[in-house]
């Protein structure tokens, strides 16, 4: 068997077969010889060649109409590409599934003379579900990974809701008929998305679908929980499997689930782990839901995982790969999956895999509690009494970048939410959406948990006619991004305060009397546990209080709790 040297011409072609495509319409070309190699190595995949490209392409859109699969076409570079638009047109307003590949010239010869050459990037632009480019020369496992992610994601868009037709982009260098004997495909990650079949209610989703025994055999089960609003339903269902040993959930603040349930505190936990107890901890199967995860600790454990698959809770297509071990897509509401998992028997062998986590976790919130009994004033000190004096049935919004990060270090009151903008995660809109909720939602008191960039920089977020009474401001001023003296890198610059942290001396008060907040000022802990009372028992209007901590190194504080996790958990 004669495979492609073109790894990216070789991967599409068996996951194209993966996804179920077993036929395949060519054109010729010279650009497209490494797809012609690559899919003729796939014997599950039936090859033609047809030389107009427009007949070609209603050829495989009517072989796709009769069968209901998705069928791929390919051509050379240049002019091809655009003869198989008006079958494009057809099929996307039709709901035929197409995989259209078009070869390309490496992108930096575009627009610069060369023969059959043109901008083929997005070239059906209105009429195609998705278009895609693949890079042309995969030099490390994360360009691999890239690839494998981006021709999973064209195949699952392809059947998805509406079918319709893809484009994937692939540029080619010289030399293009090169092949080998053999092929390991063992490192090629296959996605797949699981959805209903019938109108009708599915007994068993995960036995439909074969996945009910993978879960019931594997002893290493991970349930990550992302940012969602309040439900009690989803609460219940997590308690009952939180019982089984071999399980173990972890969440976050913006998670919105109480913190009895799981880890609630994941940085907490990863930081007490020393580089040989890693590996009793990866899980072998994770599932998650939800959407935004805050913490790049987990985001690193989990990459790092290794034999660890990957199912996701989600309708959204193509759903996101954060942890690169993406394997199933699980299109069904969370409470049908969880439901079933709940009514599964536990597993017995390796079942303390989750009792290992939790015994650990209620280790370290003892180290926790009594660390910050010892603590001086610093924004750790402030965010230990800010948790403790936000009132029931609030409503908490965390701005980007320190407070959302700070917040995941405390466990926090089932009857508060926790909001933050984590889609992007920037730091321009974070007072302005607390606002808009606070006008929204005038019954319930609205806390604005921020630092003084996110603060100053979204200052306009107060300058109308509408600045909501139940609104209230905790302003933790540290002079500067304090993000950048903690993360790595910055502090290896010369230019740490002028350019990263933007170091200030600046105050809340003016701006305040500007926009008629009311305002009060603390530096210390008992004139912060006096002016958290102030805020939420003695005013009854918009008032903000500003956190002072300026002149202390609060790093060196949060790092010194880190060593104490790590020491206490020995």
């Amino acid at each position: 068997m004669k495979y492609s040297k073109k790894d990216t011409a070789q991967r599409l072609a068996y996951i194209a077969s993966r996804h179920g495509v077993r036929q395949m319409v060519f054109s010729p070309g010279s650009r497209n010889a490494p797809l012609v190699i690559a899919f003729h190595a796939i014997q599950e995949i039936e090859c033609r060649v047809v030389p107009d490209e427009r007949a070609a392409a209603f050829i495989a859109m009517g072989m796709a109409l009769t069968t209901g699969e998705t069928v791929a076409i390919a051509c050379t570079s240049g002019s091809a590409a655009i003869n198989y638009a008006p079958a494009i047109v057809e099929a996307y307003h039709q709901g035929i599934p197409l995989l259209v590949i078009t070869a390309d010239r490496p992108e930096a010869w575009i627009d610069q003379g060369a023969g059959q050459s043109m901008d083929q990037r997005n070239v059906y632009n209105n009429y195609i579900k998705a278009s895609y480019q693949l890079p042309s020369e995969p030099h490390s496992p994360t360009d691999l990974w890239h690839i494998d992610r981006m021709i999973n994601e064209a195949l699952i868009t392809a059947r998805a809701h509406t079918p319709g037709p893809v484009h994937i982009n692939v540029p080619f260098h010289e030399p293009l008929y090169e092949h080998t004997q053999d092929y390991d495909f063992a490192d090629v990650k296959v996605m797949r998305r699981y959805a209903s079949t019938s109108g009708s209610a599915i007994p068993s989703v995960l036995a439909e679908h074969g996945l009910a025994q993978t879960w019931s055999t594997h002893a290493r089960k991970m349930i990550v929980v992302g940012q969602l609003e309040p439900d009690p339903l989803l609460w219940d269902l997590l308690r009952s499997i939180s019982e089984d040993p071999s399980v173990v959930i972890l969440t976050e603040c913006t998670s919105n689930v109480p913190s009895d349930i799981g880890i609630p505190c994941i940085d907490r936990f990863l930081m007490s782990l020393d580089k040989s107890e890693i590996a009793d901890y990866y899980p072998h199967l994770l599932l998650t839901l939800g959407q935004a995860i805050i913490s790049k600790k987990l985001r690193k454990f989990l990459q790092e995982a290794p034999d660890c698959e990957h199912w996701q809770i989600t309708n959204e297509i193509p759903g996101k790969d954060r942890y690169q071990k993406l394997t199933a897509l699980l299109a069904y509401q969370y409470s049908i999956i969880l439901e079933e998992i709940r009514s599964m028997p536990a597993v017995s062998s390796e079942a303390d895999y989750g009792l290992s986590w939790y015994d650990r976790h209620q280790l370290l919130e003892s180290v926790h509690v009594e660390h910050l009994r010892t603590i001086d004033w610093c924004d750790m000190c402030a965010m230990h009494l800010i948790f403790q004096a936000i009132p029931a049935d609030g409503e908490v919004h965390l701005a980007n970048s320190s407070p959302v990060r700070y917040a995941q270090l405390f466990s926090q009151k089932e009857d508060v939410i926790f909001r933050s903008n984590r889609g992007v995660s920037g730091i321009d809109g974070s007072s302005s959406t607390a606002v808009g909720a606070a006008i929204a939602a005038p019954d319930r008191i609205v806390t604005l948990l921020t630092g003084d960039i996110s603060f100053f920089y979204d200052s306009n977020a107060y300058w109308h006619h509408y600045l909501p009474q139940n609104l209230r401001i905790i302003l933790v001023n540290n002079g500067g991004g304090g993000i950048f003296r903690i993360i790595d890198g910055p502090d290896t610059t010369d230019q740490l305060e002028d350019y990263f942290v933007t170091a200030h001396k600046r105050d809340a008060r003016q701006l305040c009397d500007h926009h008629k907040i009311n305002y009060r000022k603390c530096d210390s802990s008992v004139s912060t546990s006096e002016g958290l009372t102030w805020l939420y028992e003695e005013v009854d209007q918009c008032a903000l209080l500003e956190m002072d901590t300026q002149h202390v190194m609060s790093e060196k504080y949060l790092k010194a709790y880190f060593s104490a996790l790590y020491r206490g958990s020995r």
